[in-house]
């Protein structure tokens, strides 16, 4: 299974997982792996399922950073959303519901990021935050009537301060770290990932994945764009000059990069939570600026687009690329496209462009319906696209926007049900369609369309053995599927465990 899922933001990936039997009452894992986290990034969590292989109590670490799991999971939602369960469970807000998560263990300081940023008392101070005078970008630290603070963290910037916060770790660690959640996204399914990267992304995330890739030790082919943070016009003037000697397609078919995106100015990255996006003038020439660089290199593209705004004005620049500078054959794309319309996707096809479409609404359908009605249960339109004709695949997005097991995504398209059981999309589509949607129809975004995505003479051996029949399991039962084996090139990377 071919999914679009980044997986190359290492600040989360800070330990290899494994279980400990050194306190009987409570097993203990470290990094991600089991935990199917929608948002892990080094010393933040938020969650939309936790996953254990065993019964019992758990308690998550990140080198020394913990959250404590209890029997039966942890299912915090995502921005006060449904659990899968389908019972509303926001995280607490109050500081001193964390400061003693188990008796006699108060000692560690523990974070849990939603759309906010809760902090226990052993966070705050390591985090300097009990001046009065002390001030985060973009965030808002939450004081109490004598000026201490509550624990509560509010604002835009708190995901990229809190991550920011933790350090990278020794190489060594990291390699370790990629290695467990490459076997992790194995254990779902997962045989390709595209990746487009993250908020504060650089090049040098991807050396664990280089250095697993020289080993002939990667599990899952990686495929990745590049993009540079860019935010005004000064970060624009190097990022056009890095594009003129930026290569694409120099690695192999277990590791490459296939060219730039996804996020192509930051101010123009448009969030699916607000209602429209704005597009100034001067902001879209920088973008112009940018993208001109990429079809004067003649590299693929894949564009971040979810709003009505961002994808007229997007596809208005591109049709006045195009006619200096061709793209049909670059395979130029827009990623997420909720609010696509059908004369956007005529426009697509005349440019020969095509459409990533991602399963958010798994776990956000129901706040994106209160901010855009009953419009957003056609958003995205996922069976418009199909019929268009236009490419198109079908995939996860980020950790952050959903969780990364490809069951959960063709059960979606399929039910448009989220996992709390709330409907979020109208337009479905069968099982084949979209089961052909995510895996032929994704080889075509990485160029190796002629070695993986079906199963056929000539193309690799990457392929799953299941725990049910995915073409005749009643549809409810999809996201209940699992791998029993998982291949890739033929060879074994994940086998289930025997009961």
């Amino acid at each position: 299974v071919i999914g679009h899922t980044p997986q190359a933001d290492v600040r989360w990936l800070r330990a290899p997982l494994t279980v400990g039997d050194a306190d009987p009452a409570t097993r203990e894992l470290e990094a991600v792996g089991w935990v199917s986290s929608n948002y892990v990034t080094g010393f933040t969590y938020r969650w939309d399922q936790f996953r254990a292989p065993v019964a019992g109590r758990y308690r998550v670490r990140f080198s020394g950073y913990t959250l404590w799991v209890p029997p039966g999971g942890i299912q915090m939602s995502y921005k006060g959303e449904s659990d899968k369960k389908g019972t509303p469970r926001p995280p607490n807000k109050n500081v001193g519901d964390y400061d003693h998560p188990q008796p006699g263990r108060n000692d560690e300081p523990i974070t849990v990021y939603t759309r906010n940023g809760v902090l226990n008392s052993r966070a705050i101070d390591e985090l300097g935050l009990r001046g009065a005078d002390v001030k985060i970008a973009g965030t808002t630290i939450e004081r109490d009537a004598q000026g201490a603070p509550t624990g509560l963290l509010t604002g835009g910037g708190v995901s990229s301060y809190l991550r920011n916060k933790l350090p990278m770790g020794d190489a060594q660690r990291q390699v370790e770290s990629v290695r467990a959640h490459l076997l992790a996204l194995n254990s779902m399914g997962l045989t390709t990932s595209v990746d487009w990267g993250g908020y504060g992304f650089t090049e040098e995330w991807y050396e664990p994945f280089r250095t697993l890739h020289r080993q002939n030790a990667l599990t899952m082919r990686v495929f990745h764009g590049t993009w540079y943070n860019t935010v005004n016009a000064a970060d624009t003037d190097k990022a056009v000059a890095q594009i003129r000697e930026l290569k694409a397609f120099q690695g192999d078919d277990m590791m490459d990069r296939i060219g730039f995106g996804e996020t192509v100015l930051l101010p123009l990255h448009d969030n699916p939570s607000n209602k429209g996006a704005q597009i100034s003038q001067e902001n879209l020439a920088l973008w112009r600026r940018i993208v001109q660089a990429v079809a004067d290199r003649g590299m693929h593209l894949s564009v971040h687009a979810n709003q009505r705004e961002s994808l007229d004005a997007f596809l208005t620049q591109i049709e006045d690329i195009n006619r200096t500078h061709p793209i049909r054959g670059l395979r130029w794309s827009f990623a997420h496209v909720r609010q696509l319309s059908t004369s956007d996707m005529e426009r697509m096809r005349k440019l020969g462009m095509a459409a990533l479409v991602h399963s958010q609404a798994t776990i956000s359908g129901q706040i994106l319906q209160r901010i855009h009605g009953e419009a957003a249960l056609d958003q995205p339109p996922v069976r418009t696209v199909l019929e268009s004709g236009i490419p198109w695949g079908l995939g996860s997005d980020s950790n952050g926007a959903a969780p990364s097991n490809p069951f959960y995504t063709l059960w979606w398209a399929v039910t448009g049900n989220m996992l709390g059981g709330k409907p979020s999309l109208r337009q479905t589509i069968s099982r084949q369609d979209a089961l052909i949607a995510h895996t032929r129809n994704n080889a075509y975004f990485v160029f190796r369309e002629g070695d993986i995505g079906t199963l056929q003479n000539g193309k690799y051996a990457d392929l799953l053995v299941l725990s049910h029949d995915y073409l005749t399991v009643p549809a409810e039962q999809i996201k209940d599927i699992t791998p029993v084996i998982t291949m890739v090139g033929g060879k074994i990377v994940y086998e289930a465990v025997s009961k």
